[in-house]
């Protein structure tokens, strides 16, 4: 069972299993990794700037790849600044779990802006020994 298609899909069918963030400005449907993005309307897809495609197929899995990107100061396929929006987007998702409500975060100050009590949720307080 899938939820509704968004009406921005324009009668599209939406996949089996995916992923959809809803932002102030539009919505961004992708598959369940989130491969081929969309942004929704799709008219807003010509005005994106032009990413760098990786075929997870093709990608070398091994720990020299890994070592040799270090040591010559290139990027890895796997890098920690791409991972960066997705690990954030999916935090602010469990955030709003835990609220119970839409939260509006603002990234410059770090807080949820519409209720103050989930700003509690985005840290921690860890034992001793254990700080960061």
């Amino acid at each position: 069972m899938k939820p509704f298609a968004p009406e921005e899909v324009d009668g599209k069918d939406t996949p089996n299993e995916g992923l959809m963030i809803v932002g102030t400005k539009g919505k961004i449907l992708g598959g369940f990794r989130g491969e081929d993005p969309v942004l929704l309307p799709e008219s807003k897809m010509a005005s994106r700037p032009d990413s760098k495609h990786i075929d997870s197929e093709k990608v070398e899995r091994n720990t020299s790849a890994w070592i040799e990107a270090i040591k010559s100061g290139n990027q890895t396929p796997g890098s920690f600044i791409r991972a960066q929006t997705i690990t954030d987007t999916i935090n602010l998702g469990a955030v709003a779990l835990r609220a119970d409500k839409k939260v509006d975060f603002n990234s410059s100050s770090l807080k949820i802006t519409n209720y103050l009590e989930a700003t509690n949720f985005l840290t921690r307080e860890y034992r001793t020994g254990w700080e960061i």
